[in-house]
């Protein structure tokens, strides 16, 4: 049940704008990590499933999603660790816009 859903997110993060905002990241955001926190080890590999799932968005930047969720505890606040977040929806929003241009003209 938790891959799927963490899938979803992943995707909705990746591929809604309006997830790209403050006003719509701090709930995934906290959700992120709180079901971190509540599954222990397991999220590990829930969170890799649901990463391979996430289609338009290179490797290596959906690695460092990994890396923010498994630093979060380092951050003295949780404002300045959901801006990084912010900042990889961001990023992930832009690479997949910018592989359906590609695509598109390629066709």
């Amino acid at each position: 049940v938790a891959t799927p859903l963490i899938a979803s997110i992943l995707t909705a993060m990746a591929s809604q704008e309006h997830l790209a905002l403050w006003e719509g990241l701090v709930e995934i955001a906290e959700l992120l990590w709180t079901a971190a926190d509540l599954l222990g080890d397991r999220f590990w590999a829930v969170l890799a499933a649901a990463l391979r799932c996430l289609g338009g968005v290179p490797d290596w930047s959906k690695k460092r999603l990994e890396t923010l969720l498994r630093g979060r505890e380092s951050w003295p606040k949780r404002g300045p660790w959901i801006a990084e977040v912010q900042q990889l929806v961001q990023d992930w929003q832009r690479e997949r816009r910018n592989l359906c241009l590609a695509s598109g003209s390629a066709a």
